[in-house]
């Protein structure tokens, strides 16, 4: 996809990334986002954020909550993620 810097690779092998300022899965707009700035997969989660807010993926397809939170996929600045190889074919 033009115009992207980078990617997130799930679990399912669904790929994750920001392109003006909305995520998309597999180069299809995820949901409704706006001003993303980060995207982030924790724990089998993706979550994104606009610099303030955090939001997860949700079962349904969906940014939860709605409203966004203050906290997001990592609640303490020294925390450590041990990451797990993905292999999709």
């Amino acid at each position: 996809m033009s115009g992207y810097t980078g990617t997130i690779t799930d679990a399912s092998c669904n790929v994750w990334t920001i392109l003006s300022g909305q995520v998309y899965i597999n180069q299809t707009l995820a949901g409704t986002s706006s001003n993303a700035q980060e995207v982030a997969y924790a724990n089998g989660v993706i979550w994104y954020s606009n610099g303030t807010l955090w939001w997860y993926w949700g079962d349904a397809g969906e940014w939860l909550p709605t409203n966004g939170q203050i906290m997001g996929p990592f609640s303490t600045i020294n925390t450590v993620v041990s990451g797990t190889a993905i292999f999709c074919y």
